[in-house]
Formats: C-alpha cells, structure tokens, sequence
C-alpha cells in the first residue's frame, strides 16, 4: 500500500478554555475519499482549517508527503499540494468563470489540468464567459471547485459543498468528486448529508465535540449506536 498523502497526528485546538479538537488523528492516501462526519459544532471545520494553516494546532502533528505542515502560512500549504473549497463559495463576482479560474491558475507552480480541462471535469464549459455573480448557488459552487483544483492539490478538502443544493445539482458534483478520486487525487469531504457522502466515500470519521466517535466504513457508521445517538433528532437520512 502506498504511503499517506497526509498524516494527521493527535491534533487538539483551544480557543481560551474551550477544546474545539481533542486529539483528532487519520490519514488518508492517493485516490482516497474520506467522509468527515458530525453535528453542528463537531468540530469538522475547525480541523479544516487547522490543517489548511488557517489556525495552529495547540497539540499534535499534521504531515504532507513526509514533512511537517502545522503552522504554515495557509498559501504556502496550498502550494504544496493541499487546498479546499469553502461552505459558502467565494468567487470573484463581477469576474468572468474563464477570469476566476485563470486567476486560480496563475498562482500554480508547474504544469496541470488545462482550463479547458478544469471547465469540462466541473461541467462549466458553456458558462466559460459569464460573471460569477450571474450563476446559480450550484454553478457557483462547482466554480468553486473548478478554482481549488487548479493549484492541482494532492489532497482537497470539500467543506459542505451538498449544502442547498437539489437532488439533481448533488448527483451532479457526485459525479465529479468521483472522477477526481479516480485521477488519483485524495479527497475529504465534509458533510451533513448521508445519502449524498454514500455516492462518493466508503469511509467515514465521525466527530462529536471535538472527539473521534467513530472510524470506519460508511454503512457501519450507520448502524453504530453513538453515532446514532449523536445523531438523534438530527438529518442522518437522506
């Protein structure tokens, strides 16, 4: 089996006196899809952004490709192979889809994924020439996507990407998380939504209040009682 991509070592956050993460761990290796799962609050985003340098870790480890990462300035993690995508997507608005993304590509080091190449994995190609501002909250959303993976990161968190959007706009980005996990590329992807992570992952992490619940595959958490106890009175379904 090949090496992790990305090691996530007894992560712990505090702001003041409340723990955000509590000594969190995985890993996660090329062509891999990870669900990361939990309540309002778990924690998922924290972790997020702890591992894209957005914050410091106040305990533990986070390795890329065998390096240390933890601390880095957000940018510098990007460029070496790490990137993400936001709850809420953040275009250029009043920029083109072709002059969001051909911004993105500006800032790539090497060679990648062409622009026609991006726009015809996120199904963009016949929106190339509009403003941002004019697309839907599902086209926005795949621009999004587009942006993130034109720095060609190794390992791509997706932040509740799901989030408002139809059944068919969800089987839609299905389908394009699904080829890029098939090209190679590690994906974590944070999510309410069961039915929707049951089209992309196999397995799941669980958090609640910051702690590790459950680590396993998707149909186990499922069944799993503290999962569902977490979950209770909560969207677990589809």
């Amino acid at each position: 089996m090949s090496e992790a991509e990305l090691v996530v070592d007894g992560v712990s956050k505090y702001f003041g006196g409340f723990c955000a993460l509590d000594a969190v761990s995985f890993e996660i290796r090329r062509g891999e899809a990870l669900g990361l799962v939990g309540p309002n609050g778990s924690g998922k985003t924290t972790l997020l952004n702890v591992i894209c340098g957005l914050y410091p870790p106040t305990k533990g480890q986070i390795f890329f490709r065998g390096f240390r990462i933890d601390g880095h300035k957000p940018h510098l993690i990007a460029r070496a192979g790490i990137n993400r995508t936001f709850q809420l997507a953040k275009p250029f608005k009043s920029l083109t889809v072709r002059e969001n993304i051909d911004l993105a590509l500006s800032h790539r080091k090497g060679d990648g994924a062409s622009l026609d190449e991006i726009l015809n994995l996120t199904n963009l190609t016949g929106m190339v020439g509009l403003e941002a501002g004019n697309l839907n909250a599902g086209q926005q959303k795949r621009l999004d996507l587009a942006r993130a993976i034109s720095l060609e990161p190794s390992v791509l968190f997706i932040d509740e990407l799901g989030a408002g959007l139809n059944p068919v706009e969800l089987n839609e980005l299905a389908e394009i998380l699904r080829k890029m996990q098939y090209g190679g590329r590690a994906i974590v992807v944070v999510e309410h939504l069961m039915g929707f992570l049951e089209k992309v992952v196999d397995h799941v992490l669980v958090l609640n209040a910051g702690r590790e619940i459950f680590r396993g595959e998707l149909r186990n958490a499922l069944n799993d009682q503290d999962v569902k106890r977490v979950f209770l009175g909560d969207s677990i379904g589809h």
